[in-house]
């Protein structure tokens, strides 16, 4: 198996061919009075000579705009607005923080309003908040924003990468075999033990309206953790997950605070306190949903985009984002005992077996049936045998076209880096040592975007998510040739890597899902060595995690890649919708003044849109600007340091035979071959003999594309050439470092991926002739930026069990083969995973590792496109 091998199609998956369900999203009408929202504001009649109105001028306005969305605490902008000289100079129309909100309350565009509701659970003298807004309202809000306009999907795709639609490509929600199934649904119900198929069609035209709904429990200070906050968002499939996924676009929309309930120091029994959590979660969650059930969605929402067009939607939920307990808590089934998904019991989580796959029409007459029992002894035995939690009125008993189980989607983040990836480092540190394996973390060379674990990953506590995906970018080159860590431990821990990888691919094949299936079979087939080796304290692989891997590919068939509904944008919402919301509070009834907070931004950003329409723009949203680049090699306009003797080179770069390399490249710059067959000492002495000083740069930048998909920008990696020299102000020292990169020998022949034709170097100069100099040489072509590398042997066969490749040192002549080349040559920055042996030499670190190491692996762990690029 070789699993790069998945993406060696990279851009040759182009889309050539998609189907588009017929009649899908058909266009009702155009309403002229669609951009009410983004056009109209109290009195906007007003705003034809001020387009800012209601705000007197465009500093009125960009002064509010960083006081509700950067500025400081109202008590310190009221102060500040207090000032003389500010109100003078400034003449705003609102003189403290008070009058703004009032502004922006009553004179912006309105945005979804909250409802606070009271909820009262019988058992318990306590009533809880619930904080909500309508979410079909919020959908027709995403639908509406015209900065999502070229953004959105209206039916169901299938996409294949040939025009004979052979070879499927799967990639937006949209694309999936779901949203086709859903705008044509089958339904599968059980009457009795019979299975029946139900044909139930969408209205001819209607539009598909997948409804991805997260939610997760966070804590909002870091000090005290009885503040927590329990959001739940909203977004829709029909919007690309290339903005989906950016939290500065704001396509996910906050529908809803859920009540926490802690019943600790309470009389009520363990399970008798989960059963009343899940309860009340079921509950809000069925008040916060109540306008997506299947009786008011029966005729549809009229919804109306952008451009005016109105459409019949039908929004069906698609996905539920969440975490496996969250998961767990959501479908009703038992924590730690089944799968959300399929039917397995406790004893086949590990067996690398799908079961039966859930229903939610048959987990609801389990759930009704159980609650039809004489004792609540009966009850929990009916429900226990199907592995599910009594839970009379689930929130998604009655929404349009559900099936929850089947809305369970792969969660990399917590099932992958914080599950399965922290089980793996336990069981590597068993074997290997504590001691070892930080030894061989700490001495791994630098190199751009992998962190230095200086002190090693054994004093890590609470290691995060982000952390965890460090450690995996060089965790198989830490353990090859491990005491301790013999074929079989190297074979599970590299094909775990892999499935991880190929997993975030952000468009896949059938083939690329061939390669995910082949790195768990591989996975599977070597796991046992940890138990072996008693590195598990267990006789199983019995976990949820683990058999949460087996839908993967099911999923992504389903619902498109996993960039469309992983966890990790929740995480990230947490900061804008809760914490950041939660410091702007008194830290008193915080939830109606988060909510109200929330609001104000909304509106704020609605108006910006305004603006932009106003102006007869396109409207986009606020967002950081990034300069498109294409992929190649960039430098600083100006260099580093100016005239570096030769000797200075030689002796703080380490750059010991630069003016032999530097003169053997220009002799083979020359045209004539008469000139190249004499002695090239004599030749170099005269070429060289004024020439004794170059500007140096330290940095290079490489550019280099996304191989899956030709829209998105392309990623900077940066290689560093740098002299040990001193800090900035003349304190402190800083290291040298020179990093190792690719070279495409073979030049503009060599492909985007695989190893043909690339070379590893260690980069030592990266510098330019003088152009006097150039002219004086009589070179044939106009010579750019030059690099002096040290050369390591060309790769050849794989290590049969990492899968990675050997490389050592190369020498000539005795002495390190070293050359002057052109910087266009160099494809990309890379890290060397030095040959350790059976104990890591204490005297390397991570500055003198590639001086003193002569063996290494090429590590293709470090980002994706090195995964994609080295195979």
């Amino acid at each position: 198996m070789v699993p790069n091998e998945a993406t060696c199609n990279g851009r040759e998956d182009a889309i050539l061919a998609v189907d588009t369900f017929p009649e899908a999203g058909r266009v009702l009408r155009i309403d002229d009075a669609a951009h009410v929202t983004y056009t109209r504001t109290s009195r906007d009649c007003q705003a034809e000579d001020n387009p800012y109105y209601p705000f007197l001028s465009e500093c009125d306005y960009e002064i509010a705009r960083w006081a509700i969305q950067q500025g400081p605490s109202q008590n310190a902008f009221s102060n500040f607005l207090s000032i003389d000289q500010v109100k003078r100079k400034l003449d705003l129309s609102y003189k403290n923080a008070r009058a703004l909100h009032q502004k922006i309350d009553h004179e912006l565009p309105g945005v979804t309003p909250w409802r606070r509701s009271v909820i009262q659970i019988s058992g318990i003298n306590e009533e809880f908040e619930l904080f909500m807004r309508d979410p079909v309202e919020c959908i027709k809000e995403l639908w509406a924003n015209p900065a999502y306009l070229d953004h959105l999907t209206y039916a169901p795709e299938r996409r294949f990468t040939d025009e004979g639609k052979v070879e499927r490509i799967y990639d937006e929600l949209m694309s999936g075999d779901w949203s086709w199934e859903a705008q044509v649904r089958g339904f599968k119900c059980f009457f009795g033990n019979v299975l029946n198929v139900l044909q139930t069609l969408l209205p001819d035209g209607a539009t598909l309206v997948p409804v991805i709904l997260s939610s997760d429990k966070t804590q909002l200070c870091q000090f005290r953790g009885d503040k927590t906050a329990y959001p739940v968002y909203l977004t829709i499939g029909n919007i690309s997950k290339s903005i989906r996924r950016k939290p500065s676009f704001h396509t996910q929309k906050l529908i809803g605070y859920l009540p926490t309930v802690s019943l600790d120091g309470t009389d009520i029994s363990v399970d008798s306190a989960r059963l009343t959590r899940a309860q009340l979660f079921h509950y809000a969650m069925r008040m916060v949903t109540s306008s997506l059930r299947a009786g008011p969605l029966a005729n549809g929402i009229e919804l109306i985009s952008g451009d005016g067009a109105v459409r019949l939607g039908f929004p069906v939920l698609a996905a539920y984002v969440a975490d496996y307990p969250e998961q767990a808590l959501v479908t009703c089934t038992r924590y730690a005992q089944t799968c959300p998904k399929c039917f397995v019991t406790k004893d086949e989580l590990g067996n690398h077996v799908t079961g039966d796959p859930r229903y939610q029409k048959k987990s609801i007459r389990t759930i009704r049936h159980a609650s039809q029992q004489s004792t609540r002894v009966r009850a929990d035995a009916a429900v226990r045998d199907h592995g599910l939690n009594l839970i009379l009125d689930p929130f998604w008993i009655e929404l349009l076209h559900c099936n929850i189980h089947d809305a369970i989607t792969p969660d990399i983040l917590h099932q992958i880096y914080q599950g399965l990836v922290r089980h793996l480092c336990g069981w590597i540190s068993t074997l290997i040592g504590d001691a070892e394996l930080d030894a061989r973390f700490k001495r791994m060379p630098r190199a751009h975007g992998v962190r230095l674990f200086s002190h090693g990953i054994s004093g890590l506590t609470q290691v995060s998510g982000p952390e965890h995906r460090e450690i995996c970018k060089q965790l198989l080159g830490c353990i090859v040739d491990a005491p301790g860590a013999p074929a079989g431990v190297i074979r599970a821990t590299r094909s775990l890597l892999d499935f991880l990888e190929i997993a975030q691919y952000q468009s896949h094949t059938e083939a690329t899902l061939g390669y995910l299936a082949d790195a768990l079979d591989e996975f599977h087939a070597n796991k046992d060595v940890f138990i072996n080796l008693g590195a598990r304290n267990s006789e199983d692989f019995n976990f949820a995690k683990l058999h949460s891997l087996e839908h993967y590919a099911n999923s992504i068939r389903r619902f498109g890649t996993t960039d469309n509904y992983n966890t990790e944008a929740t995480e990230r919402l947490h900061i804008d919708y809760a914490k950041d919301a939660y410091r702007a509070t008194n830290k008193k009834e915080f939830l109606q003044q988060m909510t109200r907070w929330l609001e104000r931004h909304e509106s704020m950003a609605a108006f910006d849109l305004v603006l932009q329409w106003r102006r007869g723009e396109i409207p986009k949203p606020r967002t950081r600007w990034r300069r498109p680049l294409s992929p190649g090699v960039y430098l600083a306009k100006n260099p580093s340091a100016r005239a570096v003797p030769f000797h200075v080179l030689e002796n703080q770069f380490g750059a010991t035979h630069f003016k032999d390399a530097l003169g053997e490249f220009i002799v083979n710059q020359l045209q004539s071959t008469s000139q190249r067959r004499r002695g090239n000492r004599n030749l170099n002495a005269n070429i060289l003999r004024d020439l004794e000083a170059v500007d140096v740069w330290y940095r290079i930048k490489f550019a280099v594309p996304n191989l899956q998909v030709d829209t998105e920008f392309a990623t900077l990696c940066t290689a560093h050439a740098e002299p040990k020299r001193l800090k900035t102000g003349g304190i402190g020292e800083l290291g040298a470092r020179f990093d190792t990169v690719l070279i495409n020998e073979l030049g503009c022949e060599s492909e985007d991926t695989g190893i043909d034709g690339k070379r590893v170097a260690r980069l030592k100069v990266i510098f330019r002739i003088p152009d006097e100099y150039v002219t004086k040489m009589s070179l044939p072509r106009q010579i750019g930026h030059l690099a002096y590398v040290e050369w390591f042997s060309r790769p050849r066969n794989k290590d049969s069990n990492s899968g990675m490749y050997p490389i050592s040192r190369s020498y000539r002549n005795g002495v390190l083969d070293a050359s002057v080349i052109e910087v266009d040559s160099m494809f990309r920055t890379c890290q060397l995973a030095p040959r350790f042996g059976r104990r890591a030499n204490r005297a390397w670190t991570s500055n003198n590792v590639l001086d003193r190491c002569e063996h290494f692996l090429i590590n293709n762990f470090i980002d994706h496109h090195t995964y994609q690029s080295i195979w």
